[in-house]
């Protein structure tokens, strides 16, 4: 039986990455979705998620 080899390559990785840019420059919807879409969540996430308190009912305690 084979043993696989799990082990980290930098110039694998770096390969891998510049595959990556080659095919995203050449399809622009893909480009798009990678950068529109975090920035579309982070824009409507960010409202959804608002941390400011109003209209907390409050009571004091003598």
């Amino acid at each position: 039986m084979k043993k696989i080899n799990f082990s980290f390559s930098v110039t694998r990785w770096i390969g891998v990455v510049i595959k990556e840019i080659h095919e995203l420059r050449r399809d622009k919807v893909s480009i798009s979705m990678v950068l529109l879409t975090p920035l579309f969540q982070l824009i409507i996430l960010g409202y959804a998620i608002n941390m400011d308190p109003h209209n907390l009912p409050t009571a004091l305690l003598n």
